[in-house]
């Protein structure tokens, strides 16, 4: 038999995807099963596809000091999202660091993460850091010969419930941009990776609900009510 083209149009009535009745009695129009595929304005368009964007994350780029000072030849620290001076573990108790973005700074030695769990001073010390429970120990060639501050800075994924993605109105025309939210924070993604939004209030506060509503606003790009408070952004 011969290529013989069909035209299908026109499939604003009795048409798209229907499943109540048996696939011999719905209309000629329509579809029993329908896959990666939806009905739109008289046509049958193709779904668009998907791709992991990675993980919601935090970068806290203003160097911390942890309690507890370094001395002698090695130092550690059971959890440094636990530390006093950190406080992540109460509300983000599942929070893991994110690989290669941590550094710690001991007196004049910086150490740097190598990604692989290990971490390499510039003066010779060296040491490990776990990237899910957050324990860090420390090496130092030569030892300290005094009480010296470790400060960090580090990137980490808080895991937290991700509560809605509503889009927000930019001056780009036809290129919303998705916002993320969790329990606490607000994120945007940029470029190859997702973000902190810092912009005005993104903090809601700590308590447990479900509940959430995202809306677009004249005037206001996006507001979302969120534990009964209110996020501007």
């Amino acid at each position: 038999m011969s290529y013989k083209p069909f035209y299908i149009s026109g499939y604003e009535d009795a048409s798209g995807l229907t499943t109540y009745y048996e696939p011999f009695l719905i209309p000629e129009k329509a579809f029993p099963i329908l896959e990666d595929a939806y009905a739109f304005r008289g046509k049958i368009k193709r779904r668009q596809g998907f791709f992991k964007q990675g993980r919601l994350r935090r970068c806290i780029t203003s160097a911390i000091t942890l309690t507890a000072q370094a001395n002698g030849a090695s130092y550690s620290n059971a959890d440094i999202l636990a530390d006093a001076a950190v406080g992540l573990r109460t509300d983000e108790p599942y929070a893991e660091i994110e690989l290669g973005s941590l550094e710690v700074v001991v007196g004049a030695e910086t150490f740097a993460d190598n990604a692989d769990g290990s971490l390499s001073g510039d003066m010779g010390g060296s040491g490990t850091i776990n990237y899910v429970t957050g324990e860090l120990d420390l090496t130092f060639v030569p030892p300290l010969g005094m009480a010296t501050n470790v400060d960090i800075t580090f990137c980490y994924y808080p895991a937290l419930p991700v509560m809605g993605l509503p889009t927000r109105e930019i001056p780009a025309f036809n290129d919303e941009q998705t916002i993320a939210f969790d329990t606490i924070y607000a994120y945007r993604f940029a470029g190859t990776e997702w973000e902190e939004l810092q912009q005005q209030l993104q903090q809601f506060g700590r308590e447990q609900t479900p509940t959430f509503f995202g809306q677009r606003i004249i005037g206001i790009t996006l507001m979302a009510t969120f534990f009964g408070r209110q996020i501007l952004t």
